[in-house]
């Protein structure tokens, strides 16, 4: 961390500097607009970042009691030399100014710090260092003590960090690396000692006197706490003893880690939920000169081998806390890791070094040797070593720095080489230059860029705007170091409060600052070496400044994202000086909250009334958390440690229109319920075909036709009927033939399974789920207990085209029939079978029975021509829903009869209309809503989830209010129309969608779709587990893809020939939707062989796709598209050259108005894209007869073998 601030912000802050405000008695009026939705905040907005600085980890996180346990805190880096008090760095330019800094830093003048005699134990003994003999290498120093007689014992004494904290009752670990020389015929006495030495625990420790180092490990329980503790060692006979190491470890630690952290410090820690942890630093990393810079390897392995190094803020580090530690603290708190690594340069605020040209290679190396520790397979030299040390998993390891605090020529130079080399090797990792906003200097291109900001309250109120306008595009921004540390004693609620204004900034801009940690984190009461830290620590205590609490109450409070705000201030407010007053507003998808933060900086009460719109219902009670002080001044204290802590209140008041009054000197947080009233049709933009949904309890499903894809049949979940999320499926394949495999030229494009439909058995317990395939002219009932998880049971039974369930409880048993028309709809015949059940899942059909029968239709005009049956008892009536019309204008009829029997049906169409907009004029155009299934709300409202057809989007589902007049079901608007926007059929703060992004990190097997094994090695499971919503273009070879071969990708591999897109195995589908959809994937091709393709496709029939192909060994960048329907292998329509292996595609897809229009674009870097081919005209027709699809393939033409990996695919709307 720097001590000046940077040119940028200092020229902020200037133009920023005015006096405080007091506000006006009269209220402000606030305008939040919920619906309006702004930036997302990251999920990773909120980290920390650890230096050791201030004792934050010696002394401090790590829980050794002892100090300089291994006797090396005299050893100086490489040519510094001590005078008295301070310690001079070796004199080395400035690699920028070529000057020499007259740079010094204490030093201690203790002969061996941390040890001592007891008081007038110097008259007959004397201790010394010493390196003869080490018992390790890399720290070799060791303590000589010499007992001079026999008569009174040597006392030696550690009071480690400023006293050791001791609990009664609770095991400490004492471990003791000794020799004595030979024939020695003393002991040593271990003693654990109060503030007023008395003895709180006693051992013996017994040396073998054969001169060999001892490596002894024994527990002592002190018997009473102390505050004070010390560790006394007492040698009783005369001769001499060498101690290599002495360790003093609490038994229990966080989490119970060998060579952990202090319980009650890392607790607080992970009590701020951090996202990441940025390690080692800050300036360590650096050094004062490379002399002393943090060196990670050395952190690895046993603690007493580890040298520790002089650090950059004036004492030690052991490197206790080493690498192999943080990232283990990382796993435990669910965090992710971030190692900020040297670029061969020292810290430019001090010394400012740089090393050799032909150095540059050993500290990259070094670099990446720290990510394969975190990351490599237990194959590699550094993962094998992360195995040995226990861990045969990798890490959480997700960003790396480059540098820290570097600026200038030279280190963008070092940037473009350590980022080049890193991606190449590492490219799911996330790095990050050291660059602040006023730009990226002559750097290519990087991930993310670190302005860090120490400053004065006035420059966070007054810049809380400061992220607004800068350009996005180009990389985001992770501010790491943040803090109010000058005029604010240690650390006061002025600097909290500001701290929060400017978090609320950073929070509005969460499109461009994606991550933030707070510094430094911890300090020692007794080492304050930086003016304000997060975090407070003595040897028994921990407490938090107000900072900590403000970083706390923002990272357990962020929002999902930011909703649209209007501050209207009052009239009375006349001031022309700096903000004190601040609102920020958020939406929280997962608990339906109306997130308000608000900060007054002033000592009037803040008065505001707050206006929330008409589109959501307001929930009158909410939570309330208010962190408050008496003065800007206050601040927590060792006295006071909780004089500024949050206090959570309940508050009756909120409403469409409600008046909230702050307290002086606050920061507020009002969680306000809020669901959204209304939602518009279509609920989904995508092709959901022949839907059918059911309720059971408060959960509504949902299934509708899936074709040639696989898994099959998808189950989706709803709690309002409205935000529909796939949940699995009821098959991972229908059939294992050529055609469902695409094997020797067959394919089931345009057949597969149609209209599924589903119902539950209240008394069996046991979900119902009928569907019907063309291609095997088959009718297939699955049965689970577990629609959530699975497995499905099959069973295959007689064909019935369109066949719906009907089930009929009101009686004392669940009565089960499938109703459906004949497969020739010129036979104008509907019939119903009973299944026979054995409540167990398997199924038989009773003997088909007429049910209604074009000759008892009173007006034959109607006829009954229909499809997509579904039943239903409600009531004293059967329904049987259809569909009756010609060509795309679909119409919807219902039959009904108080029996099952041929002539008792009676028929009304009940639906002829389209969405339609408030001022009569249809929404999406005039084919007509039609086909789907009914369902009751628990409060008892119905709606009918039908679907429109939509050009090549597909088949959108379009949800419809019922009501009943005499029996008979209304749709919509008298059967008419369905309104555009209409009010929510269940108020939830449920927000999801059946096409969803994915990193392709392997999911955990939470769904079973079969409960029979699989019994070809093509469909037996390989380990990896895509999500639900994920389905492949007919049956995949599991053999050929992975989740788990390169984790955080997907590998798929060739293990077919085909001749194109549409005969290629193993392609990998979502949905696309509308009004306009994009998707997004990167693909690394090093494995591909000639003849080989892969990339992202709109695929259909009509298909195009943006992609590499490789030929001659090298790659192009193509775009291809079929020429017309039904042309499978299509043409190449540009071809670019590229020479690189990882490739960024995305391909956009515009439904508007039916414009069916696709296009494809490409990017090298990921931040420039251009424009490739021409323009796909999309299509839905027959030959497949399902809506464009977003696809991931991979294929070869002339020879298998290759792989290609997608690192991630990325969906959005427009």
């Amino acid at each position: 961390m720097q001590k000046p601030i940077n040119l940028y912000a200092l020229s902020l802050l200037l133009l920023g500097a005015s006096s405080q405000v007091t506000a006006a008695n009269a209220p402000d009026s606030v305008f939040i607009y919920p619906g309006q939705r702004g930036a997302s905040v990251s999920p990773t907005m909120y980290g920390v970042f650890f230096e050791e600085i201030n004792h934050a980890g010696d002394g401090g996180l790590y829980a050794e009691l002892v100090q300089n346990r291994s006797f090396e805190e005299l050893e100086m880096p490489e040519g510094y030399h001590a005078e008295g008090c301070h310690l001079y760095p070796r004199p080395v330019k400035n690699h920028i100014d070529g000057k020499i800094k007259p740079e010094k830093y204490r030093w201690t003048t203790e002969p061996v710090p941390g040890w001592e005699l007891a008081p007038g134990d110097s008259l007959h003994g004397s201790i010394r260092l010493t390196k003869e003999n080490p018992k390790f290498a890399a720290a070799p120093n060791n303590l000589e003590i010499s007992v001079n007689g026999n008569k009174a014992p040597v006392t030696l004494i550690n009071d480690g960090y400023w006293g050791m904290g001791l609990h009664e009752g609770e095991n400490y670990k004492l471990r003791i690396i000794g020799r004595t020389e030979r024939g020695y015929k003393g002991d040593i006495t271990a003693l654990l000692l109060a503030e007023n030495g008395d003895t709180l625990a006693s051992q013996t420790i017994k040396l073998k006197n054969d001169g060999k180092w001892n490596d002894i490990t024994l527990t002592m329980t002190p018997d009473a706490a102390t505050k004070k503790g010390k560790l006394a060692l007492v040698f009783n006979r005369k001769g001499k003893v060498w101690l290599d190491y002495v360790s003093l470890f609490p038994e229990s630690t966080f989490n119970n880690r060998d060579n952990g952290l202090r319980k009650d410090v890392a607790t607080m820690l992970a009590d701020l939920n951090p996202a990441f942890v940025r390690w080692p630093g800050g300036c360590v990393v650096e050094g004062i000169s490379l002399d002393n810079r943090f060196e990670w390897k050395k952190t690895l392995g046993d603690p007493a081998s580890r040298p520790g190094e002089y650090s950059t803020w004036g004492y030690r580090c052991s490197y206790g806390f080493g690498y192999h530690e943080m990232l283990q603290f990382c796993e435990d708190i669910n965090a992710a890791a971030m190692f900020v690594c040297n670029v061969g340069l020292g810290c430019q605020y001090r010394m400012g070094d740089a090393s050799p040209e032909d150095r540059i290679d050993y500290y990259l190396q070094d670099c990446l040797d720290a990510i394969e520790y975190a990351l490599g397979d237990t194959t590699t030299t550094w993962g094998s070593r992360r195995a040995a040390a226990g861990h045969p998993t990798p890490f959480p390891l997700k960003y790396v720095e480059i540098g820290n605090e570097n600026w200038g020529d030279e280190y963008d130079r070092r940037f473009d080489i350590f980022y080049k080399a890193i991606k190449e090797k590492y490219p799911e990792l996330v790095l990050i230059s050291n660059h602040g906003l006023q730009g990226t200097g002559k750097i290519t291109v990087t991930d993310m860029i670190d302005p860090h900001f120490y400053v004065e309250p006035e420059f966070f109120y007054t810049n809380t705007r400061l992220f607004d306008n800068h350009p996005r595009g180009n990389y985001k921004v992770y501010v790491g170091e943040y803090a109010c540390n000058r005029e604010v004693g240690g650390g006061n609620m002025n600097a909290a409060l500001s701290e929060a204004a400017f978090i609320g900034g950073m929070e509005r801009n969460g499109d461009l600052v994606t991550m933030a940690s707070y510094a430094p984190l911890f300090e020692n009461r007794h080492d304050r070496t930086w003016s304000t830290n997060l975090i407070w620590i003595d040897s028994d205590n921990v407490m938090g400044r107000a900072s900590y609490y403000v970083q706390q109450m923002a990272a357990e409070n962020r929002p999902t994202c930011n909703v649209a705000l209007d501050v209207k201030k009052s009239p009375a407010d006349t001031t022309d000086v700096s903000p004190r007053q601040f609102i920020f507003s958020g939406y929280d998808d997962n608990t339906g909250e109306i997130i308000i933060k608000a900060v007054n900086a002033t000592g009037d009460w803040y008065n505001v009334n707050f206006s929330l719109g008409d589109d959501y219902t307001i929930a009158k009670s909410g939570k309330v958390i208010t962190l408050a002080a008496a003065s800007l001044e206050d601040e927590n204290s060792w006295d006071e440690p909780e004089k500024i802590i949050p206090v959570e209140s309940r508050f009756d008041g909120f409403g469409q229109q409600f008046g909230y009054t702050f307290k002086p000197f606050s920061y507020t947080i009002l969680r306000v319920k809020a669901l959204p009233k209304y939602f518009t049709n279509p609920v989904v933009f995508a092709d959901i075909p022949d839907p059918d949904v059911i309720r059971v309890g408060d959960n509504f499903y949902m299934v509708s036709t899936t074709m040639h894809f696989s898994p099959g049949c998808q189950i989706m979940k709803s709690r309002d009927l409205v935000n529909w999320q796939v949940i699995g499926s009821a098959y991972d394949r229908l059939e294992d033939t050529d055609a469902f495999s695409l094997k020797n030229g067959q394919n089931d494009y345009a057949k597969g399974s149609w209209a599924a439909n589903l119902r539950y058995d209240p008394y069996e317990k046991l979900f119902y789920l009928i569907v019907s395939c063309n291609t095997t002219r088959k009718s297939y009932i699955f049965t689970t207990p577990d629609i959530e998880h699975g497995p499905w049971h099959r069973n295959e039974v007689e064909m019935c085209y369109d066949p719906g369930l009907l089930f009929d409880d009101t009686g004392k048993e669940c009565k089960k029939y499938i109703v459906y028309p004949d497969f020739d709809l010129n036979v104008h015949t509907a019939y119903y079978r009973p299944i026979i059940s054995d409540g167990k899942g398997n199924v038989t059909l009773g003997k088909r029975e007429t049910l209604i029968d074009y000759t008892q239709i009173e007006n034959p005009s109607e006829g009954l021509r229909a499809e997509g049956y579904h039943g239903y008892r409600i009531g004293d009536y059967y329904y049987i829903f259809m569909i009756q019309g010609q060509g795309w204008q679909r119409q919807e009829t219902v039959w009904r009869a108080k029996e099952l029997a041929p002539g008792a049906f009676e028929s009304r169409k009940i639906f002829t209309g389209n969405i339609e907009n408030p001022d009569g004029t249809a929404h999406l155009g005039s084919t007509g809503v039609a086909q789907g299934g009914i369902v009751d709300t628990p409060d008892g409202k119905w709606y009918a989830m039908l679907f429109q057809d939509y050009g090549a989007v597909g088949r959108i589902p379009v949800l419809v209010p019922v009501t009943w007049n005499d029996g008979w079901p209304v749709l919509g608007n008298d059967g008419k129309s369905v309104d555009h926007t209409l009010p929510m059929p269940v108020a939830t703060a449920e927000r999801h969608f059946p096409v969803v992004s994915d990193e392709f990190d392997n999911g955990t097997p939470t769904y079973r779709y079969s409960d029979t094994p699989a019994t070809s090695p093509e469909h037996a499971a390989n380990g990896s587990w895509l999500k639900p919503e994920w389905q492949w273009n007919h049956n995949p070879d599991n053999r050929y893809w992975s989740l788990t071969e390169r984790p955080g990708y997907l590998r798929l591999k060739s293990g077919h020939i085909a001749t194109s897109i549409r005969d290629a195995r193993n392609t990998l589908t979502q949905r696309t939707f509308g009004p306009i959809s994009a998707a997004e994937t990167v693909i690394e091709t090093a494995n591909m062989r000639d003849g080989d393709r892969a990339g992202i496709s709109a695929f259909q029939n009509q298909y195009g796709y943006v992609g590499v192909k490789r030929e001659n060994g090298k790659n192009h960048v193509i775009m291809h598209r079929a020429s017309c329907k039904d042309d499978s292998k299509g043409i190449e329509i540009e071809s670019i050259p590229i020479d690189c292996d990882r490739i960024y595609l995305r391909t956009v897809c515009d439904f508007r108005d039916k414009t069916d229009k696709a296009s494809f674009y490409y990017s090298l870097d990921g931040k420039e894209w251009k424009r490739i081919g021409d323009t796909l005209q999309m299509n839905f027709d027959w030959p497949d007869f399902v809506g464009q699809r977003f696809a991931l393939f991979y294929f070869s033409t002339a020879n298998t073998g290759g792989s290609v990996d997608f690192d991630y695919f990325h969906v959005k709307e427009g």
